[in-house]
């Protein structure tokens, strides 16, 4: 998973002083083989935070690297992570959520729930 490999360049622990959480998703299980994904917030370009940027050399799928690199032209758009089979451990899914649509961007968070009313509502409560 792309957390543990520590793939950002820039500062993360400068960014993770400040706090502030600068991209959103809310993510729940879709009962069958997926996890759907919408973005909640997310800086427009001129904000971007350093660190969000990969390296051009890592080999990473050009969508996923929008996901993690370019996050507000996925507004309003769902997202879907698909799992092979039907998840047992939550915490694993959740997991899994949160390292596709985060990486180790520490300024970026995902509110997991388990449907999209949920999830969102506890961004809401932020």
């Amino acid at each position: 998973m792309l957390a543990g490999l520590g793939v950002f360049g820039g500062s993360p622990c400068a960014l993770a002083q400040s706090g502030e959480t600068r991209v959103a998703w809310a993510c729940w299980y879709d009962g069958d083989t997926g996890i759907l994904c919408l973005l909640q917030r997310a800086p427009d370009a001129s904000e971007t935070a350093p660190g969000m940027t990969l390296p051009s050399a890592y080999p990473l799928p050009s969508f996923a690297r929008r996901i993690l690199e370019s996050p507000a032209e996925l507004m309003d758009q769902p997202i879907r992570i698909p799992i092979h089979g039907v998840p047992i451990e939550m915490d694993f899914v959740r997991e899994l959520a949160q390292s596709v649509m985060c990486g180790s961007t520490p300024q970026c968070a995902v509110d997991f729930g388990r449907n999209y009313a949920e999830a969102a509502g506890t961004l809401a409560r932020r």
